[in-house]
């Protein structure tokens, strides 16, 4: 938590007597601050900021995979990219809702599709390090402890629980993405 707090710091993103903004909340997020996730799923309103958080790190990804694939040039690689953002979203969306349908089961406590949709968000922080090529996708691998914590923080369960209903997620996110990634392409192709 120290690490955060100090890089928020030093990126001036913190305002005394004032609620974390949505940088200040990704950065701590990335610094694994269990109390960013916290807030987040406890606030009712904090949809818009989350979904923002999300888009910035679906952005970043599909712009460093871009980047490393310059092989699809003009509007098919821009296409790509935005194919790439929709698979990423639907795959969360199935995610956060079987994790949240199964939450019950496997870590005792009932959490709604918003209370995991918001902590998630901020947990994926690190996917906007994907934007650097080569390195990105290896630093994006931090959403793994983030995710973890987030769910553990979020629940109140002991780690074993909350890793088994992120990989629950993880699966159900895989699948979504394995079926809708065809799909897109073909579009794609058609349109080509």
């Amino acid at each position: 938590m120290q690490y955060g707090e100090n890089a928020v710091r030093s990126m001036n993103l913190s305002k005394p007597g004032q609620p974390m903004g949505l940088l200040e909340m990704m950065v701590r997020g990335a610094f694994l601050d269990a109390r960013v996730y916290r807030m987040a799923a406890l606030d009712a309103n904090g949809n818009q900021n989350a979904v923002m958080a999300l888009a910035l790190t679906f952005l970043a990804a599909s712009v460093g995979a871009y980047l490393l694939s310059l092989s699809v040039p003009g509007i098919y690689g821009i296409m790509m990219m935005i194919g790439m953002v929709v698979v990423q979203v639907v795959a969360l969306v199935v995610a956060v809702g079987v994790m949240a349908a199964l939450s019950q089961q496997i870590v005792q406590v009932k959490l709604n599709f918003g209370q995991i949709l918001r902590a998630m968000a901020y947990a994926q922080s690190p996917g906007v390090l994907s934007i650097v090529p080569v390195l990105g996708p290896l630093l994006s691998l931090w959403r793994l402890p983030t995710s973890l914590v987030a769910i553990r923080e979020i629940s109140a369960a002991e780690g074993g629980k909350a890793a088994i209903l992120l990989i629950v997620g993880a699966a159900a996110s895989a699948v979504a993405a394995a079926v809708l990634a065809p799909v897109i392409l073909a579009a794609f192709s058609f349109m080509g």
